[in-house]
């Protein structure tokens, strides 16, 4: 094989979107573009590393190996591995968002079941901002309504996903059993599949409450931020008074059912950093097996700092070590939707996300107007894209909303990040800047660290399993 082959066998390589990484003693490629992870062998590693630099004709041609060799061969046996499964050899592109079946292009709702919430916690934007001052509430007319809605812009076979939203949502309790049983009902008779989900503070939680949640199969989403020094540190009642014992008593009584598992939500700032991975390590004692982390907003005086991010890193990568162990240790004892993800990952698939807003999914408010996002109601982003008084929803300001798709940002096109990102949430992005969406600098940072923590976990759970794969 003569330079020229090579060249020709080589034509499109495109390191840019490359990330690669070592993980447990393991060498990976991931690329950003076709969304494939591989675990290669050393040389390979070597010659894909220091082709990102100086060319992959260039980085073939310095190992001096014969034309005829057998190390030549198959080397570029291997390239043409990669080339055929994606991996450094796709262009840097852009793409649209998937529109989902139904006439608005929209098949995940937030319904705002109230505006108030029962706590008062320091960084919560609740209670300080917007619309949710007002403490609205959803009524029952009102509900029936926004599901009616919602079903008649479906058809059979869709699959949708209804949060109950708040506020905190259990204030709200009648209207929030109302519309999930009609909803249920609904989705029978239209034989629209539908999934329920809801985020609480969990001190509303009662045996008849849960009883309800688990047989409508509402997914839990509860706000827990550690053990009881770190949670009441900000999660606190408007009179002052910590919320953890409470809440640790209501999880008592989740752990009575069995095949429900609920999902934990921390929110991380800059004096419990140090605490992240006991944190988690607390809350999965607790019977909470999967911990979602999110830095609280940039704006917050809490908000983790440039100088703060190696205790970011070194922190995900204790907690990373943990669930590894976990997993091989006892596989079986993981919920459904973590084995789904995993058995995902060991097929060579990577889970993506992106900001959906007012593209696949709405917020629907106690007034029946149906906007793009929640943060940005009321403000000079335009946000409301349609009401239940209309059969379908405002596409021109739909339109909006994709020409902002982070993944055709300039500032992002280079970043192997950009389709497991997503760049992040648009409304931080106009909150951060105060101007039309761009990648935040603050969510940009951490957003990296988050997402090498996530390739570097599927690495390690998918192992010898993960192989070619595209988009």
């Amino acid at each position: 094989m003569n330079s020229q082959d090579i060249k020709s066998l080589i034509k499109g390589f495109n390191p840019t979107p490359l990330f690669l990484f070592n993980e447990n003693n393991h060498h990976f490629i991931f690329d950003g573009e076709s969304l494939a992870l591989v675990k290669v062998n050393q040389v390979i590693y070597d010659l894909i590393k220091r082709a990102c630099t100086i060319g992959l004709h260039s980085a073939i041609m310095a190992l001096h190996l014969n034309e005829d060799s057998t190390e030549l061969q198959k080397i570029m046996q291997y390239i043409t591995q990669l080339k055929n499964g994606c991996v450094g050899f796709c262009p840097s592109s852009g793409y649209p968002k998937p529109k989902p079946k139904g006439k608005s292009g929209i098949n995940e709702y937030y319904i705002g079941i109230t505006h108030d919430c029962n706590l008062s916690c320091h960084y919560c934007y609740v209670h300080k901002t917007g619309p949710q001052k007002e403490k609205r509430c959803l009524t029952e007319q009102m509900a029936l309504q926004i599901i009616d809605w919602i079903y008649n812009s479906h058809q059979s076979g869709d699959q949708i996903t209804i949060v109950l939203w708040g506020g905190e949502p259990l204030l709200n309790w009648d209207v929030f059993q109302t519309l999930v049983t009609y909803a249920r009902d609904k989705a029978i008779q239209t034989h629209i599949q539908t999934r329920f989900a809801t985020t609480t503070n969990a001190m509303l939680l009662s045996s008849s409450k849960l009883k309800f949640l688990a047989e409508n199969r509402v997914s839990l989403n509860i706000s827990i931020d550690g053990d009881q020094s770190i949670h009441d540190r900000y999660r606190r009642t408007p009179h002052g008074k910590g919320t953890y014992a409470a809440i640790q008593k209501n999880l008592r009584e989740i752990n009575q059912f069995e095949a429900y598992h609920p999902i934990a939500h921390i929110t991380l700032t800059r004096d419990t950093l140090p605490s992240l991975y006991s944190s988690a390590r607390s809350i999965q004692s607790l019977g909470i097996p999967i911990v979602i982390i999110k830095p609280v907003d940039y704006f917050s005086d809490l908000a983790i700092q440039e100088q703060d991010c190696e205790m970011l890193y070194d922190q995900l990568s204790l907690w990373r070590t943990h669930l590894i162990t976990m997993f091989q240790s006892d596989p079986n004892a993981l919920i459904p939707q973590l084995k789904a993800d995993i058995a995902a990952i060991q097929n060579g698939q990577i889970l993506e996300g992106t900001c959906n807003a007012g593209v696949s999914t709405a917020f629907m408010d106690t007034d029946g107007t149906i906007h793009a996002c929640y943060n940005l109601i009321g403000g000079k982003f335009p946000t409301q894209i349609g009401h239940i008084d209309h059969a379908e929803v405002d596409h021109s300001i739909q339109l909006q909303w994709l020409s902002h798709n982070q993944t055709y940002w300039k500032e992002c096109q280079n970043c192997p990040f950009k389709f497991i990102c997503g760049g992040g949430c648009i409304a931080k992005s106009i909150f951060h800047q105060d101007s039309y969406p761009k990648p935040s600098p603050y969510e940009c940072r951490f957003n990296k660290i988050f997402q090498e923590h996530r390739l570097r976990l599927y690495a390690a759970l998918g192992g010898a399993n993960l192989g070619f794969g595209k988009k």
